[in-house]
Protein backbone atom coordinates (compact mmCIF):
# COMPACT_ATOMS: atom_id res chain seq x y z
CA UNK A 1 0.00 0.00 0.00
CA UNK A 2 1.40 3.93 -1.16
CA UNK A 3 1.52 6.26 1.33
CA UNK A 4 1.78 8.90 -1.43
CA UNK A 5 -0.45 11.36 -1.31
CA UNK A 6 -2.75 11.62 -4.35
CA UNK A 7 -2.75 14.99 -6.27
CA UNK A 8 -5.93 17.06 -6.97
CA UNK A 9 -7.38 17.10 -10.50
CA UNK A 10 -6.59 20.11 -12.34
CA UNK A 11 -10.17 21.12 -12.47
CA UNK A 12 -13.61 19.74 -12.85
CA UNK A 13 -17.33 21.38 -13.19
CA UNK A 14 -20.41 22.64 -15.12
CA UNK A 15 -20.68 26.46 -14.22
CA UNK A 16 -17.23 27.35 -12.67
CA UNK A 17 -15.77 30.20 -14.62
CA UNK A 18 -13.13 31.37 -12.25
CA UNK A 19 -11.70 28.34 -10.88
CA UNK A 20 -7.53 27.77 -11.20
CA UNK A 21 -5.02 24.78 -10.07
CA UNK A 22 -1.06 25.65 -9.31
CA UNK A 23 1.34 23.26 -10.13
CA UNK A 24 0.97 22.35 -6.92
CA UNK A 25 -2.03 20.06 -7.30
CA UNK A 26 -4.23 23.08 -5.14
CA UNK A 27 -7.67 24.21 -6.40
CA UNK A 28 -8.48 27.55 -6.06
CA UNK A 29 -11.62 29.26 -6.70
CA UNK A 30 -13.15 33.13 -7.07
CA UNK A 31 -16.55 33.22 -5.79
CA UNK A 32 -18.26 36.42 -7.38
CA UNK A 33 -19.97 37.59 -4.26
CA UNK A 34 -16.56 37.46 -2.24
CA UNK A 35 -13.42 39.44 -2.34
CA UNK A 36 -10.71 36.74 -2.08
CA UNK A 37 -9.96 33.69 -4.22
CA UNK A 38 -10.56 30.77 -1.91
CA UNK A 39 -8.49 27.61 -1.52
CA UNK A 40 -10.28 24.27 -1.56
CA UNK A 41 -8.89 22.33 1.38
CA UNK A 42 -8.04 18.15 0.10
CA UNK A 43 -10.58 16.98 2.48
CA UNK A 44 -13.83 19.50 0.98
CA UNK A 45 -12.87 18.45 -2.57
CA UNK A 46 -15.35 16.39 -2.42
CA UNK A 47 -18.12 18.49 -1.41
CA UNK A 48 -16.46 21.22 -3.64
CA UNK A 49 -16.84 19.16 -6.95
CA UNK A 50 -20.88 18.17 -5.95
CA UNK A 51 -21.46 21.61 -5.20
CA UNK A 52 -19.93 22.48 -8.20
CA UNK A 53 -22.64 20.44 -10.38
CA UNK A 54 -25.12 22.51 -8.32
CA UNK A 55 -27.48 23.43 -11.83
CA UNK A 56 -27.41 20.26 -12.86
CA UNK A 57 -29.47 19.17 -9.23
CA UNK A 58 -31.33 21.85 -10.20
CA UNK A 59 -32.74 20.90 -13.45
CA UNK A 60 -33.07 17.35 -12.02
CA UNK A 61 -34.85 18.33 -8.92
CA UNK A 62 -37.42 20.38 -10.91
CA UNK A 63 -37.57 17.98 -14.09
CA UNK A 64 -38.87 15.35 -11.68
CA UNK A 65 -41.07 17.39 -9.61
CA UNK A 66 -42.59 18.43 -12.95
CA UNK A 67 -42.89 15.10 -14.31
CA UNK A 68 -44.57 13.93 -11.41
CA UNK A 69 -46.76 16.94 -10.41
CA UNK A 70 -47.92 16.72 -14.08
CA UNK A 71 -52.17 15.71 -13.94
CA UNK A 72 -53.99 13.56 -16.61
CA UNK A 73 -54.11 17.18 -19.09
CA UNK A 74 -50.73 18.05 -19.18
CA UNK A 75 -51.44 20.70 -16.05
CA UNK A 76 -48.55 21.18 -14.29
CA UNK A 77 -49.34 24.48 -12.25
CA UNK A 78 -46.76 26.44 -10.77
CA UNK A 79 -45.62 23.65 -8.10
CA UNK A 80 -42.86 22.35 -10.01
CA UNK A 81 -41.65 25.96 -10.45
CA UNK A 82 -41.59 27.13 -6.96
CA UNK A 83 -39.58 23.49 -6.26
CA UNK A 84 -37.20 24.61 -8.79
CA UNK A 85 -36.55 28.06 -7.46
CA UNK A 86 -36.30 27.12 -3.85
CA UNK A 87 -33.86 24.26 -4.81
CA UNK A 88 -31.65 26.33 -6.93
CA UNK A 89 -31.50 29.09 -4.02
CA UNK A 90 -30.85 26.19 -1.28
CA UNK A 91 -28.33 24.95 -3.65
CA UNK A 92 -26.84 28.48 -4.01
CA UNK A 93 -26.47 29.58 -0.31
CA UNK A 94 -25.30 25.97 0.02
CA UNK A 95 -22.22 26.93 -2.09
CA UNK A 96 -21.71 30.14 -0.91
CA UNK A 97 -21.64 29.57 2.54
CA UNK A 98 -19.59 26.47 1.60
CA UNK A 99 -17.30 28.56 -0.75
CA UNK A 100 -17.13 31.11 2.69
CA UNK A 101 -15.56 28.81 4.98
CA UNK A 102 -13.01 28.03 2.80
CA UNK A 103 -9.25 29.21 3.57
CA UNK A 104 -8.32 32.46 1.83
CA UNK A 105 -5.37 31.58 -1.02
CA UNK A 106 -2.47 34.26 -0.82
CA UNK A 107 -0.48 32.37 -3.17
CA UNK A 108 0.46 34.04 -6.35
CA UNK A 109 -1.35 33.24 -9.53
CA UNK A 110 1.67 33.19 -11.93
CA UNK A 111 2.12 30.09 -13.27
CA UNK A 112 -1.21 28.29 -12.91
CA UNK A 113 -3.48 27.01 -15.37
CA UNK A 114 -6.56 29.15 -16.18
CA UNK A 115 -10.45 28.05 -16.73
CA UNK A 116 -9.87 29.38 -20.38
CA UNK A 117 -6.92 27.79 -20.54
CA UNK A 118 -8.59 24.40 -19.91
CA UNK A 119 -11.58 24.66 -21.83
CA UNK A 120 -9.24 25.85 -25.04
CA UNK A 121 -7.06 22.55 -24.20
CA UNK A 122 -10.01 19.97 -23.99
CA UNK A 123 -12.25 21.11 -27.38
CA UNK A 124 -13.99 17.71 -27.80
CA UNK A 125 -15.59 18.10 -24.31
CA UNK A 126 -16.40 22.32 -24.53
CA UNK A 127 -18.13 21.52 -27.71
CA UNK A 128 -19.88 18.28 -26.46
CA UNK A 129 -20.68 20.30 -23.24
CA UNK A 130 -22.19 23.29 -24.62
CA UNK A 131 -24.41 21.43 -27.54
CA UNK A 132 -25.87 19.26 -25.19
CA UNK A 133 -26.02 22.52 -22.49
CA UNK A 134 -27.93 24.13 -25.77
CA UNK A 135 -30.09 21.22 -26.42
CA UNK A 136 -31.35 20.56 -22.79
CA UNK A 137 -32.54 23.48 -22.75
CA UNK A 138 -34.24 23.75 -25.55
CA UNK A 139 -35.79 20.76 -25.51
CA UNK A 140 -37.16 21.62 -22.13
CA UNK A 141 -38.69 24.54 -23.90
CA UNK A 142 -39.93 23.04 -27.33
CA UNK A 143 -41.48 20.47 -24.81
CA UNK A 144 -43.24 22.90 -22.90
CA UNK A 145 -44.80 24.48 -25.88
CA UNK A 146 -46.10 20.87 -26.74
CA UNK A 147 -47.58 19.80 -24.20
CA UNK A 148 -49.17 23.36 -23.66
CA UNK A 149 -47.86 24.07 -20.17
CA UNK A 150 -49.26 26.81 -17.86
CA UNK A 151 -47.63 30.22 -18.79
CA UNK A 152 -45.28 30.15 -15.83
CA UNK A 153 -43.73 26.91 -16.76
CA UNK A 154 -43.46 27.94 -20.10
CA UNK A 155 -41.28 31.15 -18.94
CA UNK A 156 -39.44 29.38 -16.40
CA UNK A 157 -38.82 27.39 -19.51
CA UNK A 158 -37.66 30.01 -21.25
CA UNK A 159 -35.16 31.63 -18.83
CA UNK A 160 -33.72 27.90 -18.38
CA UNK A 161 -33.05 27.83 -22.30
CA UNK A 162 -31.70 31.27 -22.35
CA UNK A 163 -29.09 30.40 -19.24
CA UNK A 164 -28.34 27.10 -21.06
CA UNK A 165 -27.84 28.57 -24.62
CA UNK A 166 -25.37 31.57 -22.50
CA UNK A 167 -23.28 28.78 -21.07
CA UNK A 168 -23.55 27.03 -24.10
CA UNK A 169 -21.95 29.97 -26.39
CA UNK A 170 -19.93 31.25 -23.44
CA UNK A 171 -17.33 27.91 -23.37
CA UNK A 172 -17.31 28.13 -27.31
CA UNK A 173 -16.30 31.53 -27.14
CA UNK A 174 -13.55 30.88 -24.68
CA UNK A 175 -12.51 27.79 -26.71
CA UNK A 176 -12.65 30.13 -29.90
CA UNK A 177 -10.81 33.26 -27.99
CA UNK A 178 -6.97 33.67 -29.05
Amino acid sequence: MSTKKSKLPEVYGIGVLSEQASAKGRVVYKHPLLPEMRTVQRPDYGQFTLLQTRYLYFLLIYTVSLIFLVDQKGYAGFIPVIIGVVTWLALEIWFYLFCKGMPVNKAKTEGWTSYKDIVKRDKVMTIAKSLLTFALGVVMFVYSLLNHYDTIVIVFHAVIMAGCTVFAFYHLKLMLAK
